[in-house]
């Protein structure tokens, strides 16, 4: 795996990522992380993760994640940082508290958001870690035993017996977004509970049947941040705005996050101008020259003589997201012209059809790094 990241870092790659909340990532321990981020470190990469908690064990996460970083000696970025769970609202108080301790004991430690109060994932993710194991297969088999099945069930509505914190499991929160194999056309867009009382059954006892029955092609929509941590964590200086969407076409269907379609232009919009939260040259800042420094991009992420012309140009007093949660596939209004790297997209909110997009590579060793 050592040899791994070193071959991808020669390749060009800005450093190294963790998925802590999901199998296989889950199983990971902190020594192993350790020796992967030292050698992402020694070729002036970064630690990025998804922590692997962020509902009751949100500061245990956070601190696991901060000894990864300043044992290996990469900088860290913590994945679009939040906090879910009603029960759990508020946390990201001591949460950014404790990233300020650490930059100020000359740590380099970088976070980023996606502005919204759902996150998305894949419904496993919601199941005990140990269900996991072995794979998507071996979840299903283990679904198929009756006491297997009734331990599972247990935990997720109790919480486990050794321990581990317990995952919240708030059945009117999460909402079906696609089913890949296309079958259950009509639970598309529907909630887990009300779902189960359409079916006559428990919430948890349809969960397991899905997972059963369809494996891990199951994506979904759970509304579990709160309002006043979305604020409190955009108005951090340290915080860049992050989709964690993916490229979408309307053609897709299905009923996908909205962030995919309105990250940015929901800050710039909703957060920036009608809300103030944030000035709206933060707000720029925080899509632009801070990620750009991030990655160590010194011609990107700034506009001045010299720099790619990757340019956005807005209106900023109409720009606007119009993706919802019941209709995600709408494009934002507002904008009216894209460059990338000087070649024109997007005329008049217009796509053009030009292709000029280029995979982008760390710019050798000159990759920039602060702090440590």
């Amino acid at each position: 795996m050592r040899r791994f990241v070193s071959d991808a870092m020669e390749q060009g790659c800005a450093g190294l990522s963790s998925g802590l909340i999901y199998s296989p990532g889950s199983y990971a321990e902190i020594a192993e992380l350790v020796s992967l981020a030292t050698v992402a470190a020694e070729r002036g990469g970064f630690y990025a993760t998804h922590m692997r908690n962020e509902g009751p064990a949100l500061l245990a996460a956070v601190e696991e994640a901060l000894t990864i970083a300043s044992s290996s000696g990469a900088g860290l970025q913590l994945s679009h940082h939040k906090v879910l769970g009603r029960r759990n609202w508020g946390l990201t108080k001591r949460s950014l508290a404790r990233v300020a301790e650490a930059q100020a004991a000359g740590m380099d430690v970088l976070l980023d958001q996606y502005p919204y109060d759902a996150t998305s994932t894949t419904l496993t993710a919601l199941l005990p870690t140990w269900m996991l194991e072995g794979g998507v297969a071996a979840m299903r088999d283990r679904l198929r035993d009756d006491q297997i099945r009734a331990a599972a069930r247990v935990e997720m509505l109790d919480g486990p017996t050794d321990g581990r914190p317990k995952r919240d499991f708030e059945p009117e929160t999460v909402t079906i977004a696609s089913i890949h194999s296309g079958r259950r056309d009509g639970f598309t867009g529907r909630n887990i509970a009300d779902l189960a009382r359409a079916e006559g059954c428990e919430p948890v006892d349809l969960f397991l049947d899905l997972l059963r029955d369809e494996g891990g092609g199951i994506e979904v929509v759970i509304a579990a941040i709160g309002e006043d941590d979305i604020r409190r964590v955009m108005r951090n200086p340290s915080v860049a705005i992050a989709s964690d969407g993916w490229t979408l076409s309307p053609e897709a269907g299905g009923t996908p996050h909205p962030r995919s379609y309105g990250t940015f232009a929901r800050v710039l919009g909703h957060y920036s101008r009608d809300e103030s939260v944030i000035p709206i040259e933060e707000a720029v800042r925080k899509m632009t020259s801070l990620p750009a420094r991030r990655l160590g991009m010194t011609d990107r992420g700034c506009v001045r003589p010299g720099a790619r012309a990757d340019l956005v140009v807005f209106d900023p007093s109409t720009v606007i997201d119009r993706a919802t949660y019941e209709q995600p596939h709408r494009f934002c209004g507002g904008v009216h012209h894209v460059f990338i790297d000087g070649t024109e997209v997007i005329r008049e909110g217009i796509d053009t059809g030009a292709m000029t997009g280029a995979v982008l590579r760390r710019q050798g060793e000159g990759f920039a790094r602060r702090g440590r």
